[in-house]
């Protein structure tokens, strides 16, 4: 929605976006990339709050893989909000590297 002049009216008249893909944009710019945003924030709160305990140091690591495997989640995804809220595609080897794969430990 925004706001348009009609002559010789003084009250405020909008006009609906007839672009669908703009507002597919709009929306995953403004409300989905601002949720990752606040996530990553969060995480980097987590990852200082963790520098600061000195608890036992294997919790420390497990917690710390933990928390860098969600923000390499995390920042994969709002690089894909951005690509799309730009009308660019993704690039599948930017999330090659920036997203690198777990190792599975197996206990036996």
């Amino acid at each position: 929605m925004r706001r348009t002049h009609v002559g010789g009216s003084r009250k405020d008249h909008y006009e609906a976006a007839t672009d669908f893909w703009r507002v597919m944009q709009e929306i995953m710019e403004r409300r989905f990339r601002w949720n990752v945003r606040q996530v990553l924030a969060t995480l980097g709160e987590a990852e200082r709050a963790l520098g600061e305990t000195g608890g036992r140091r294997e919790a420390a690591q497990f917690v710390a893989g933990r928390i860098g495997g969600l923000r390499a989640f995390f920042v994969a995804i709002d690089a894909g909000f951005g690509a799309f809220a730009q009308g660019k595609p993704l690039d599948p080897e930017a999330l090659k590297t920036g997203l690198p794969l777990a190792r599975v430990r197996h206990r036996g």
